[in-house]
């Protein structure tokens, strides 16, 4: 896990503010999950975010994950794959489960 410390500090490296910072690595963080789970044969990455991630590390920083479905899915199982991938990175502690005191 990246320590607040190391957030500001490439902030600062980036002429970004700290929640760029912290979103990118979540970011960062939910596509390994992916990359590892079962939705992997089923998502298309596109949009700015593969730009960066994949081809140009100094381009934009990005809000969010566009991705298309190769193969139908009904919401449910969706939703269960995804509830999947949270799981394991808290459970890896990529993510850190925070209730309001943090």
């Amino acid at each position: 896990m990246i320590t607040q410390r190391e957030v500001s500090q490439l902030a600062f490296r980036q002429e970004k503010d700290d929640r760029t910072i912290e979103k990118d690595y979540v970011i960062t963080w939910i596509l390994l999950g992916l990359a590892g789970s079962k939705l992997k044969e089923n998502l298309a990455f596109k949009g700015g975010t593969t730009l960066k991630k994949i081809y140009f590390p100094d381009y934009r920083y990005s809000e969010d994950l566009d991705f298309t479905l190769l193969e139908e899915l009904d919401v449910g199982t969706l939703i269960n794959h995804f509830g999947a991938v949270l799981k394991d990175l808290e459970r890896s502690q990529a993510f850190i489960k925070c209730d309001d005191t943090c």
